[in-house]
């Protein structure tokens, strides 16, 4: 299976970005662990990551993108 680099810049202090994953195909996030403050499921199967730096991205579709078959991955390799 094929895998997307998803860029994205971390969010600034107290802002909040909306992300659709590819459905098709894997991706790997930008982002290292060392980025990351905290990762949550919402109730729309989105998944919140909360970063040291105050900001957030929801992957709005992420329980879909995973029902897929899809994997996503971190910088460095870390699966979520």
């Amino acid at each position: 299976m094929s895998s997307n680099n998803i860029i994205l810049a971390v969010p600034s202090a107290n802002s909040s970005v909306n992300y659709d994953l590819p459905q098709n195909e894997s991706a790997k996030l930008s982002f290292s662990p060392e980025d990351i403050d905290g990762l949550k499921l919402d109730g729309s199967g989105g998944l919140v990551i909360s970063f040291v730096e105050g900001g957030q991205v929801t992957l709005t579709n992420f329980q879909t993108f995973i029902d897929n078959g899809n994997t996503l991955s971190l910088s460095g390799g870390t699966n979520v």
